[in-house]
């Protein structure tokens, strides 16, 4: 049966470029480089370190040896790219757009407008601003960089394939899953060829592919794809990666949507539990982990378990991410939710309505969530005896469904049987 107060999980499923060029990639001919300082060889050895530790998930070793890097060598571009890559996975996200930005510029002044390196950064400032909530600020970073691997590397190569798959993350986010479809299809076809298929980014694919699935409501469709990238990510990554917990967050995620509660809580708690290991108590994965759980027991009927959960998630997704994030919003919906089931009417009104304010200026007025929003409020006001005033709410988010979703989706179905039982 559709719940009215719907809980949305988000996958985190994109891909990174952290482009340091190979000599045979630079358009300079041999006579005319200069060799590098030792300043820059030993910057260059503590930018390698720090990828070491980068890859093994060990987040602050990893900054040192880029802040050391950029101590010997400022304009040393790698080490501004990877130490934004580290903050963005800490949850840092205005630390990271300096690092970013600076990276950018160096990259476009020494390498040129279309070098792959510049390339890089553009995808990672795309990255970056979708991280943010700025969807229509990150697609022009992803297109420059698609057209530039595409004509530099060509259209095979695995740069290639991670910014396909990052326009269809950001498509899949902003609501066109049609749109999102064939360049998920794309980057996973051209990794399955020249990576292979047991290789991270196949794995990245893969996940996509069934969060993109799960989103259209073909949970079996789902399935095999998030197992295929979960055996992947734990035979390469090992069990303590944060793709792996990624993986497990998601087919939790995938069978609490099939109905079967019990099997989905091991895979939450052990995401949670490699979460906080590897990425601390106050990063925005862990804090999606407890927001996951709390969904959990709440459809389980533990309401005051449920609660907890998502205070702890709401205070570190305010605390990290700001008070006007699209993450900020769902966990604010979710409480909104908890309370309505509750019974405390009046209390869960404030959440849905900071929930659908945030939504409407960050993601806009025709976003998939903004309509959850919307069809949220329809249901407490419903609750609350308030039909006539639920129906406007109803409506405009049947509205955004049908303009956004595929036919048949469940959310349009379920709006329009809310709809129906105004006049039973």
């Amino acid at each position: 049966m559709y719940r009215k107060s719907i809980i949305v999980i988000f996958l985190l499923c994109l891909s990174l470029i952290a482009c340091s060029t190979t000599q045979d990639e630079r358009d300079v001919s041999e006579d005319t480089e200069r060799a590098p300082t030792q300043n820059e060889q030993d910057a260059s050895a503590y930018v390698e370190r720090g990828v070491e530790y980068y890859d093994n998930g060990e987040f602050e070793r990893a900054i040192s040896e880029f802040d050391q890097a950029i101590k010997l060598d400022p304009e040393n571009a790698d080490a501004y790219n990877y130490r934004g890559l580290v903050s963005m996975d800490m949850g840092d996200y205005e630390g990271a757009r300096p690092d970013l930005e600076q990276a950018l510029a160096i990259r476009m002044e020494v390498l040129g407008e279309k070098h792959p390196d510049t390339a890089g950064s553009l995808n990672n400032m795309g990255l970056l601003l979708q991280a943010m909530g700025d969807y229509e600020g990150a697609w022009p970073y992803y297109e420059q960089a698609l057209a530039i691997f595409q004509e530099v590397l060509g259209e095979k190569h695995p740069d290639t394939a991670t910014t396909l798959n990052n326009l269809g993350y950001l498509l899949k986010e902003m609501g066109d899953y049609e749109g999102a479809r064939p360049y998920y299809e794309q980057a996973l076809a051209i990794r399955k060829e020249v990576l292979g298929e047991k290789h991270p980014d196949m794995a990245t694919s893969l996940n996509n592919m069934g969060g993109l699935l799960d989103s259209m409501g073909d949970y079996e469709g789902a399935r095999p794809y998030y197992e295929q990238a979960l055996a992947i990510r734990m035979e390469v990554l090992g069990e303590k990666h944060p793709d792996t917990a990624t993986s497990l967050n998601n087919l939790g995620y995938l069978l609490q949507a099939m109905g079967d509660y019990e099997g989905a809580r091991p895979y939450y708690e052990q995401a949670l539990a490699i979460r906080k290991e590897v990425l601390g108590e106050k990063h925005p994965d862990t804090a999606e982990s407890l927001n996951n759980l709390g969904a959990l027991l709440q459809a389980m009927g533990d309401l005051p378990g449920a609660r907890q959960y998502y205070e702890q998630a709401l205070a570190i997704f305010q605390e990290v991410l700001g008070e006007k994030h699209p993450d900020t919003a769902t966990i604010l919906n979710n409480l909104g939710a908890l309370l309505k089931a509750m019974g405390d009417y009046e209390g869960a009104r404030p959440y849905y309505e900071q929930a659908l304010a945030i939504r409407v200026e960050v993601l806009g007025e025709k976003h998939p969530d903004t309509a959850l929003s919307l069809n949220n409020m329809g249901g407490l006001l419903q609750a609350m005896g308030d039909y006539e005033g639920a129906r406007p709410y109803y409506e405009q988010a049947l509205a955004i469904f049908e303009e956004t979703l595929p036919p048949g989706h469940p959310y349009i179905e379920g709006v329009r049987n809310n709809l129906a039982s105004l006049d039973e």
